[in-house]
């Protein structure tokens, strides 16, 4: 890994990368920006996905995307080369992994005769059913991104495995 760390030129990204992985699976970064530049988490997150994804060219050098490259300096790297490159291939390939884990939950909720829809970026259950499906949910994108969901506003660290499709 050190190799692919010096031929990016992005040394340290290993190490970056644990502790922005404990910062999203703790749910605490949108937190940690709002604290420091004292604003609520909901504007802190839409500021820092609104520089993620490219929204505005001015949003980039957004207080709270800034604040992030200070904590984050090897991700603001890539995420710049990434939006050099090609502005929308970050958030298309979020995108796809959304799509994916959408999917196979509908599948594996089709297979155990629990009635979904997937509606924007949510997916719609009977009330009944809500845990079920939010295991399944989370279990799923765990599985794509190596990152604990939060689901339906709650943090979850566990992969149920009678959730999954055989």
């Amino acid at each position: 890994m050190i190799e692919a760390e010096k031929k990016f030129k992005v040394l340290g990204g290993i190490e970056e990368a644990k502790k922005l992985t404990e910062e999203l699976e703790s749910g605490r970064l949108y937190d940690s920006l709002a604290i420091t530049l004292r604003i609520e988490a909901k504007a802190a997150k839409k500021r820092f996905l609104a520089a993620l994804n490219g929204e505005d060219k001015h949003t980039y050098n957004d207080a709270v995307f800034l604040e992030f490259g200070r904590r984050f300096p090897v991700a603001k790297k890539v995420i710049g080369m990434i939006r050099r490159g090609d502005r929308k291939r970050l958030n298309r390939k979020m995108a796809g992994i959304l799509a994916d884990v959408i999917k196979l939950t509908i599948e594996t909720c089709a297979k155990l005769e629990l009635p979904v829809y997937p509606r924007t970026d949510e997916i719609v259950c009977r009330q009944r059913d809500e845990a079920k499906v939010h295991e399944i949910l989370s279990a799923y994108f765990l599985d794509q991104t190596f990152v604990h969901a939060k689901v339906g506003g709650r943090r979850v660290s566990f992969i149920p495995t009678q959730a999954r499709a055989e």
